[in-house]
């Protein structure tokens, strides 16, 4: 008569297999699983690279715009994200980060039916003038409500790494704290994050600001999102669209800024200036009778009483035009009484 089994590596064969089966696209489940011992491992040989494709992006991970692999690549980034989810310390990253991705995804999956089967993408299209209606809850990553941008760099060739501007915040962090050294570079399950969930190859953005149409044919992610911000960042606030933001904010929030119109006015001359006076909360999406559009949401911040003691705050341009006192008292109002106009 035959002992039982003592451990998990005395199963049969037949029984592994169920397990496996049952671990399904679940990264970190697959990732313990392979790792086990080399008798486990060994029911990975056979797993192809749109296997390892489909592991990622049930777990919400994707490749940026313009990011081409080879397809033996597949398996090393689900290994590096699954080995960086154990590592990280951060709260809005790491497993945190996966187990959130993980249920999003299979919910999106389960509300719109074309993003399932054989020969489904996986990715919601999104033409110019899209009429037809959402199948489900599109749900904005919210990972953006955790990551802020540092100083552009000041050499033409650094600025081309416009993504590496991007860093996930710490903790607490307020606005006098010194910018981490690390960027979102150094957070691969964050970095490689679906923007949204079901994943978009496109989204509209409405904001005060001038912001691009996003474009990723095989779903948008964190680093595309943070790419095309940062190209933005040293776009001009001029007071209209400075009206327009504080608008945006809405009465209240905006009463909770606590510099006055004149210091608004002067220290946010550029786009990168409000993401240092107010907090990036992430996306809100709205769907309009032709297209799906993604609200930039911002909220204050408590601020120093000097504008100095801002970390990555643009100083005052003395060279730059000087607005008139009609549009300092307009802003004046604004904060003290909201936003109407």
């Amino acid at each position: 008569m035959s002992s039982s089994p003592k451990s998990l590596l005395d199963l049969p064969n037949e029984l592994l297999w169920m397990i496996k089966d049952a671990v399904g696209e679940h990264l970190l489940g697959n990732a313990c699983f392979y790792l086990l011992c080399t008798r486990t491992s060994a029911f990975y040989h056979t797993t192809s690279a749109a296997d390892w494709q489909r592991v990622l992006r049930a777990n919400g991970l994707g490749l940026a715009t313009y990011e081409y692999v080879d397809e033996s690549e597949y398996e090393h980034i689900a290994f590096a994200c699954a080995h960086h989810a154990w590592a990280c310390t951060h709260p809005h990253c790491g497993r945190a980060r996966l187990e959130e991705n993980y249920r999003l995804m299979g919910e999106a999956t389960a509300a719109w039916p074309t993003l399932r089967g054989d020969g489904a993408a996986g990715t919601v299209r999104s033409p110019h003038f899209d009429v037809a209606p959402d199948e489900g809850a599109l749900v904005p990553s919210t990972l953006f409500a955790h990551i802020a941008f540092r100083a552009p760099a000041r050499t033409r060739a650094a600025r081309a790494h416009t993504q590496q501007l991007a860093y996930l915040r710490p903790a607490g962090q307020d606005a006098r704290q010194r910018v981490p050294g690390e960027t979102l570079d150094a957070h691969p399950v964050a970095l490689r994050t679906f923007a949204s969930f079901p994943p978009l190859e496109a989204m509209n953005v409405d904001a005060p600001f001038e912001v691009p149409r996003m474009l990723n044919r095989t779903g948008l992610t964190a680093r595309d999102v943070c790419r095309y911000l940062s190209s933005c960042l040293d776009q001009k606030v001029y007071p209209d669209t400075l009206k327009d933001a504080l608008r945006e904010l809405g009465d209240d929030a905006a009463k909770g800024i606590s510099w006055d119109a004149n210091t608004v006015q002067e220290c946010v001359k550029q786009m990168r200036d409000w993401f240092q006076v107010v907090r990036w909360t992430g996306f809100e999406y709205q769907r309009r009778e032709r297209n799906r559009w993604f609200m930039l949401k911002f909220e204050p911040r408590a601020l120093p009483a000097s504008a100095k003691d801002v970390e990555g705050l643009c100083s005052p341009d003395p060279a730059a035009d000087e607005e008139t006192e009609s549009d300092a008292a307009h802003l004046r109002v604004s904060l003290r009484q909201g936003v109407s106009f």
